[in-house]
């Protein structure tokens, strides 16, 4: 090997080996794991599609957003997403405002997985195989929430899978 290979090995390893800025694979958050176990009980709402949402206690709150609930597979209670949210951030300005703040802090951790999807209302995404992070200000009509949701396709496919009864299908 030549001298200048010699120098370049050990500089192009240590390079493959840092992780690239902003790219944690996307696992949880506020302490919870998804496809974790959850055995809380109590429902705090429902989403539009009448899934419960049960509460939890977040290992660390953050800032503006005072709900914190997770939905689970109906059988064997893992979880499949994760819910921070602010019932009414007072303004759409002031909704945007903490979006923007979730934003620089979120891209710092998971920049790399920053998706360009185009969406309704205010929002960002980080998205990596199969788990997404979801920042959002919806359009909305009397108030101005703030959402922050870790979800998993994987597990959402699980909770589907559990609450079919295949019997209502007869010989399909």
């Amino acid at each position: 090997m030549k001298a200048k290979e010699k120098f370049l090995v050990p500089i192009l390893l240590t390079l493959l080996s840092i992780p690239a800025y902003g790219s944690s694979v996307i696992e949880g958050g506020l302490g919870v794991k998804l496809g974790g176990s959850f055995s809380g009980t109590e429902i705090i709402g429902n989403t539009t599609g009448e899934v419960p949402i049960y509460k939890f206690r977040p290992s660390k709150p953050l800032p503006k957003l005072d709900r914190y609930g997770v939905i689970v597979t109906p059988k064997t209670r893992k979880i499949v997403e994760i819910w921070a949210w602010s019932a009414d951030m007072g303004s759409t300005a002031a909704c945007k405002e903490q979006l923007e703040r979730f934003e620089v802090v979120f891209d710092k951790k998971y920049g790399g997985h920053k998706s360009n999807a185009i969406t309704f209302g205010e929002n960002v995404m980080y998205q990596h195989l199969e788990s997404k992070i979801l920042i959002n200000c919806p359009i909305s009509f009397g108030s101005e929430p703030l959402y922050l949701q870790y979800s998993s396709d994987a597990m959402e496919k699980l909770r589907l899978s559990e609450s079919v009864d295949e019997e209502d299908f007869g010989d399909i």
